[in-house]
C-alpha cells in the first residue's frame, strides 16, 4: 500500500502514514494496528446497521401502505352499530374528494401473502398485527343484513382532510358515538417508537470506543516507534510532516475499517429489518439513508483527524539527537 501511494505521487508525509497504519511491527516496535481498524470496522456496522434499521422503520411508519392501512379513515359505527349503506353510497360516490371507498363490495384473488391492517376496538390499546380475523359483516350475530358497520375511505390527493372529516361525520355522528379513524398503527409499531433513540446511542457509545482505542494505539505508535520517527527528521522530515504522518495514520486505519464496515453494516441492516419485518407481518421494504452514511463516514474520517492531533504533536517533538545516540 505505501509503495502503491509513493508511485502514485502522493507526499512522503502519506506515505509513512500509511505505513505506519498498516505495519504492525514486531518486538518493542509492536503496534495494535489490527484491533484498531477491527474497532472502527465494528463501529461502522453498528452504525450503519442501526441506521439503516432507522431508516427503513421511518419508512414503514410514513407509507401504510406497508402494514395493510391503504385507506385515509376508517368510518366507525356507534348506535345503532352499523352504517347505512345506501345513505353511505349517496355520501361517497358523489363526494370530488373521495377517490374510492368501502361501500361497494369488491372481490380480490390473493396471489401470495396478504399484509392485512390493524382494526378493532378503538380508543383502547393498538392492536397487534396477524391476531384476529377480518370477517364479511353479515356473519356478525345480530347484524342488520346489507349494513356495514365500517367504511374504508380514500380521499384524493390535495384534499382538505379537514373539510372531509367534517363532511364524514355526518354518517357516524359523534353523539351516537360514532368515529372517523385516521390511520392506526399497529403495537409492534407503537411499541419499537417508544425505544426511542437508544439503538443510536449504543451505536454512538461503541463509535466512542472504537475511538478512544484509535487514540491509544496512535499513542502506543508514537511512543514505540520514536527511533523511527527520529530517522524521519534525520532525514528532511519537518515538525509538521511528522504530524501530517500521524493524522493520516489515523485516517487510514478508519477508512480500512470503513471499507469493511459500511457494506456490512448495511447488509446486515437490511438483514436485521427484514427478519423483523416478517416476523410482524408488513411488506419488507428496507431502505438505506444514503445521506447518513455519507455522514458518517465523513464524521468518521474527521474524529480520526481531531483525535491524531494529541499525538501528532508528541511525535513532532521527538528528540532526535538523544534517540539516535544510542544508534
Amino acid at each position: 500500500m505505501a509503495r502503491v501511494a509513493r508511485e502514485a505521487g502522493l507526499p512522503p508525509s502519506a506515505v509513512e502514514g500509511i505505513r505506519l497504519a498498516l505495519d504492525p511491527g514486531a518486538g518493542r516496535n509492536a503496534v495494535p494496528v489490527r484491533s484498531a481498524i477491527l474497532g472502527a470496522a465494528m463501529a461502522m456496522i453498528v452504525m450503519l446497521a442501526t441506521a439503516t434499521f432507522g431508516s427503513s422503520l421511518a419508512t414503514l411508519v410514513s407509507h401504510p401502505a406497508l402494514y395493510g392501512w391503504n385507506w385515509t379513515y376508517a368510518l366507525a359505527s356507534g348506535t345503532p352499530t352499523y352504517i347505512p349503506r345506501a345513505r353511505a353510497a349517496a355520501l361517497l360516490d358523489h363526494d370530488p374528494a373521495v377517490a374510492a371507498s368501502a361501500v361497494r363490495r369488491t372481490r380480490l384473488r390473493i396471489v401470495g401473502t396478504a399484509t392485512l391492517p390493524s382494526l378493532g376496538i378503538y380508543n383502547t390499546l393498538h392492536t397487534e398485527m396477524g391476531t384476529g380475523s377480518v370477517l364479511d359483516y353479515r356473519l356478525i350475530p345480530g347484524a342488520v343484513p346489507s349494513q356495514p358497520n365500517d367504511v374504508l375511505v380514500t380521499l384524493r390527493p390535495g384534499a382538505d382532510r379537514a373539510v372531509q372529516q367534517r363532511q364524514l361525520e355526518r354518517l357516524v355522528p359523534a353523539v351516537n358515538g360514532g368515529q372517523v379513524i385516521p390511520v392506526q398503527r399497529p403495537a409492534e409499531i407503537v411499541n419499537y417508537r417508544s425505544m426511542g433513540d437508544t439503538p443510536a446511542y449504543l451505536g454512538a457509545a461503541l463509535a466512542a470506543g472504537a475511538i478512544a482505542a484509535l487514540a491509544l494505539t496512535l499513542m502506543a505508535s508514537v511512543r514505540r516507534r520514536r527511533r523511527d520517527l527520529a530517522l524521519l527528521k534525520t532525514i528532511g522530515f519537518t515538525r509538521r510532516q511528522i504530524a501530517a504522518a500521524v493524522a493520516w495514520q489515523s485516517s487510514v486505519a478508519v477508512g480500512a475499517g470503513a471499507v469493511v464496515g459500511v457494506p456490512v453494516g448495511i447488509a446486515l441492516g437490511r438483514f436485521l429489518w427484514d427478519l423483523f419485518a416478517r416476523q410482524i407481518n408488513v411488506v419488507p421494504e428496507p431502505t438505506v439513508p444514503g445521506l447518513w452514511v455519507i455522514l458518517i463516514v465523513v464524521g468518521a474520517v474527521l474524529l480520526a483527524n481531531l483525535v491524531a492531533v494529541v499525538p501528532g504533536r508528541i511525535a513532532a517533538r521527538t528528540p532526535t539527537a538523544l534517540l539516535l545516540r544510542a544508534e
